[in-house]
Parts: structure tokens; sequence; C-alpha cells
């Protein structure tokens, strides 16, 4: 049997931008939750990077 032929709210749905590409405000949001993801990364990995340097100290260098 074949599929059934999609209705007129399908076409237009399917049509219809997404507010996240059309609406400059949902567009900011967009970019600043990337901005805020990229600071996160580096702050965990800068936390990760002290926290390890700080337990194992390079015995090496003395004062």
């Amino acid at each position: 049997m074949p599929p059934a032929p999609p209705t007129d709210t399908d076409r237009s749905a399917a049509r219809r931008p997404s507010k996240w590409t059309t609406d400059p405000l949902w567009s900011t949001l967009r970019d600043l939750l990337g901005c805020v993801g990229v600071i996160a990364v580096g702050l965990a990995v800068a936390t990760i990077v002290a926290i390890l340097n700080s337990h194992f100290p390079d015995h090496r260098i003395r004062p």
C-alpha cells in the first residue's frame, strides 16, 4: 500500500523556517549559548589542569 500524500498542514510546517534562524532574539541567544559553552569547557580544562598540578607537583623543581 503506498504512503498517504501529505496534507496541507504537513506541507506548510515543512516550509516554515525555524524561529532559531529568523528571529534576531533567538539567533542572539543561540550565539550566546555557544559562547557560554566554549567558556565552560575552557574553565573545566583549566580547573582540571590546576587540580592535577597541585596534586602531582613536579619534584625536579626545587626552591
